[in-house]
């Protein structure tokens, strides 16, 4: 099997990478039971799991029976979906073709329509030589697949999504055992028409006080497993005041600052990891001024048509 997909992992290389598991180094990979938090998000996962395990096998069910396995995962970014997915890929030992979908974009005409379709007809290739499930994974589907009735997507965009829901019903009408999953961090821009396409859809948001507390417990976990001392507590950095709309990249991104820091001589604190996230930033925050600066061009566009020309701002 190894053989086979050391071959198609030049075609992937077009678009994307393929991940598969080696039963070499199954100590490099990660577990679902280590990405803290979103119990129910990972229970539905590996209900997509079992299922796409058992229409493997099973594929005399009667056609109005069979769900199409089709997976839409969304909200911020830094909440994990990615991760998740490749955490579940490796348990059960499913190769993942991982596309970045703006990869598939292309200006000349017909190019981008030429990708999408090469993406899924590469897919099925590899189904058929492996005889085995396949997970078929789009992240930032939103670069291929907007809203069609938006007036400032330009028609090779309206066009792509076309072609992405036809090969994709093409794809799950063969009953082939391809799970198909797709990620965006922009939801409110996917056409209305792909919502439909997807059965499963699972909210990534960002983490309550609970489950920040058992980021931070895990971080320091490992902290205590590779004997580097602190002194923290992971109810005082859960604090709202402290850590509310972070995301558990962030606070990652906050430890691998402090171990920066740790390595030039400096303790690893309660006060350390408040300035560090401080520093990164949370990526709710992040969000809002994105959206606030967004809407401060919207308006200044608008007003530079006036008579007068002169760009006014709203407050906010």
């Amino acid at each position: 099997m190894n053989e086979i997909l050391k071959n198609f992992t030049e075609k992937i290389s077009n678009f994307g990478e393929l991940y598969y598991f080696d039963e070499t180094h199954d100590e490099i990979y990660l577990k679902m039971s280590s990405i803290v938090g979103y119990e129910m998000q990972k229970q539905y996962i590996k209900t997509f799991f079992n299922a796409l395990r058992y229409f493997a096998t099973k594929r005399n069910i009667s056609p109005q029976l069979r769900p199409k396995l089709t997976l839409l995962l969304i909200g911020p970014p830094g909440t994990g979906k990615t991760t998740i997915i490749r955490a579940a890929s490796f348990e059960y030992k499913y190769p993942l073709i991982l596309v970045h979908a703006d990869k598939l974009v292309e200006a000349l005409l017909g190019q981008t329509l030429r990708k999408i379709r090469n993406v899924f007809e590469v897919t099925k290739s590899l189904v058929t030589a492996l005889k085995s499930p396949v997970i078929l994974f789009f992240d930032e589907l939103d670069a291929i697949a907007s809203e069609r009735s938006n007036a400032n997507e330009v028609g090779e965009i309206k066009r792509s999504v076309i072609s992405f829901l036809q090969n994709l019903d093409s794809l799950t009408e063969l009953t082939l055992p391809v799970g198909v999953v797709a990620a965006t961090n922009h939801q409110d821009l996917l056409d209305s028409a792909v919502w439909r396409r997807f059965n499963f859809h699972l909210d990534f948001g960002i983490p309550d006080r609970m489950t920040r507390q058992r980021i931070f417990s895990y971080y320091l976990d490992l902290l205590t497993e590779n004997d580097i001392p602190f002194n923290c507590n992971p109810d005082i950095l859960a604090k709202d005041e402290i850590s509310m709309g972070y995301t558990g990249a962030d606070i990652q991104r906050a430890f691998h600052l402090a171990i920066l820091r740790h390595l030039e001589g400096e303790a690893i604190t309660d006060e350390l990891i408040i300035r560090l996230l401080e520093l990164v930033g949370g990526t709710q925050d992040h969000l809002k001024n994105k959206e606030r600066l967004a809407g401060v061009k919207e308006v200044k566009d608008k007003n530079e048509d006036d008579f007068d020309n002169t760009p006014r701002y709203e407050q906010f």
